[in-house]
């Protein structure tokens, strides 16, 4: 697996697991919710990780 798809995971991980520890006792809406956070981060790091071969060359 490259960087893209690791950091991906770990961010989405990192923020759903994160807010669950946070809040502690969370209902079935928050869960949905945290998993909703988790996504929208998720694609945030897909875009923003380093895409392999998109480095321009001759300049």
């Amino acid at each position: 697996m490259n960087l893209r798809i690791v950091g991906t995971i770990g961010t989405f991980l990192l923020v759903v697991l994160g807010l669950m520890n946070e809040v502690g006792d969370y209902s079935f809406a928050e869960f949905f919710a945290f998993l909703g956070f988790g996504t929208t981060a998720a694609l945030i790091a897909w875009f923003k990780l380093f895409k392999p071969g998109s480095r321009r060359e001759g300049n």
